[in-house]
């Protein structure tokens, strides 16, 4: 459930969180004609090493079905509800795509916070530099 709020990752593009994608810490999902720059946060890589180590996964996929096969949709959503019954989290809100969903909402608030502080940091530079050129009080 954390991989899949953190980075995005739709069910379709479990098999690529490898081994090796999450030790380099960066990569590409590449899905149909879809391309996703991915950086991994550091926590989450930690943690995701720490819980191949223990589970002696050494390459490959991480998330695998109890017989090594791809993880299936259903599966998924069971665990989820199991886990949110014995948390109290209401079930109905525990699917990927509702996790995914959250994802690109974080996501886009992030670009919306940083576009206004990027506007407010170019406002100070020029500011800055029309007490630079003493532009300042002259009517201009």
């Amino acid at each position: 459930m954390k991989t899949i709020c953190v980075l995005g990752v739709s069910l379709r593009e479990f098999p690529q969180v490898t081994v090796g994608f999450i030790k380099k810490g960066r990569g590409e999902f590449i899905t149909g004609e879809n391309v996703r720059k991915i950086v991994v946060p550091s926590g989450l890589q930690k943690e995701l090493l720490a819980y191949c180590a223990r589970n002696g996964i050494r390459k490959g996929p991480i998330f695998l079905a109890q017989r090594g096969g791809d993880l299936h949709r259903v599966v998924v959503n069971s665990a989820m509800k199991q886990l949110c019954q014995l948390a109290g989290v209401n079930p109905e809100k525990a699917t990927p795509s509702c996790l995914r969903e959250l994802y690109e909402q974080t996501q886009q608030e992030l670009q919306e916070n940083i576009s206004v502080l990027l506007f407010q940091y170019y406002e100070k530079l020029l500011e800055a530099d029309d007490v630079t050129a003493a532009w300042e009080g002259r009517g201009l």
